[in-house]
């Protein structure tokens, strides 16, 4: 495929490893004050009796800790593409208190999107028995390595109730340095990427008719990206729609050097430990985990699927980033 004049992108985005592993402004400590402004604020939406999705913004006030809840949103759409939050005793909690308290803090970063067809707006990520490539399952119910993929919304949340006793780490690669490296070193190869790969949407039961969606998109001079490893593999493999050799090397090239550790960051959520992920600028991929004996200590995260209150400009058959529909 021949190229297309592109230049490089040189935001805050196109990080590597070895340029920002050793700072500390996408990891934010919270302090004394802002775990008290989380505390009253969870008391008040007890006293009213709200379940979690009933909390707005309003229910759930931070007045000093929303100024730095607005920085981290700032740097997850449009710094680094990802923030780490850490300081909240999860110990302290119970799985209702933590989910009020992470809904409500995620109503200053977004808009909650449902995450399956089931109409979940917290996902719990627990091992739930069930393989990939199995009817209708999804790999955060699983145990097993996740390829570096997005998900179908601006934003992924992740909060730690409880880590596994070994595993479960999750990576954040930055997909515009991605786009960076494969301009500088096969240009040729970029073009596929920005072609597409055909696509089935596994969630909805892998019978639609297939279409080709776009690994990146350039718009507006704003760089995207989206990839849904599995359902992109699935459509390749049955031949859905017709796929050359040099895009199936283009997308290897993609996934290679995002799992290329310079490439991406390891972080490994500890209980009551956040991350905020920007699903345009960032990729997250998580390996096998091993659990406690005991079940009650096994690995469960919350997660939440938000949107940002501007939408970002993305061609038009780009990845539908407005969550996945619920079942009637």
């Amino acid at each position: 495929m021949k190229p297309i004049l592109r230049t490089p992108i040189n935001d805050q985005s196109a990080w590597k490893s070895r340029d920002i592993s050793d700072h500390t402004d996408w990891a934010h400590e919270l302090t004394d004050e802002d775990l008290g402004e989380l505390d009253e604020a969870l008391e008040k939406v007890k006293a009213k009796g709200l379940s979690f999705e009933k909390i707005t913004r309003k229910d759930f006030p931070l007045p000093t800790l929303q100024k730095r809840l607005g920085r981290i949103l700032e740097q997850v759409r449009d710094g680094y593409g990802f923030c780490f939050v850490r300081g909240i005793a999860g110990e302290n909690y119970s799985e209702e208190d933590a989910t009020k308290m992470y809904w409500g803090i995620g109503t200053y970063m977004g808009t909650a999107k449902s995450q399956n067809s089931y109409g979940d707006l917290v996902g719990n990520v627990a091992d739930q028995g069930g393989r990939l490539g199995e009817d209708r399952v999804r790999g955060y119910q699983t145990n097993q390595t996740l390829k570096f993929h997005t998900d179908r919304a601006d934003i992924t949340s992740l909060y730690c109730l409880q880590p596994a006793i070994e595993g479960g780490v999750t990576k954040v690669a930055s997909s515009t340095a991605i786009y960076n490296e494969i301009l500088a070193t096969r240009p040729e190869l970029l073009e596929h990427l920005f072609y597409g790969y055909p696509f089935m949407h596994m969630e909805e039961g892998g019978d639609m008719e297939p279409c080709r969606i776009p690994v990146y998109s350039m718009v507006e001079n704003i760089l995207s990206c989206t990839i849904q490893a599995d359902p992109v593999e699935k459509a390749i493999k049955e031949k859905v729609l017709p796929v050359s050799e040099e895009a199936i090397e283009a997308l290897a090239l993609f996934h290679s050097l995002a799992c290329d550790p310079d490439f991406h960051l390891d972080i490994n959520l500890k209980q009551g430990e956040m991350l905020f992920s920007n699903n345009y600028t960032m990729l997250h991929s998580r390996t096998a985990f091993l659990e406690y004996p005991d079940p009650a200590k096994h690995r469960h995260l919350l997660r939440l699927w938000l949107a940002f209150a501007k939408p970002r400009p993305t061609a038009i058959n780009f990845a539908n980033y407005g969550g996945i529909k619920k079942d009637l």
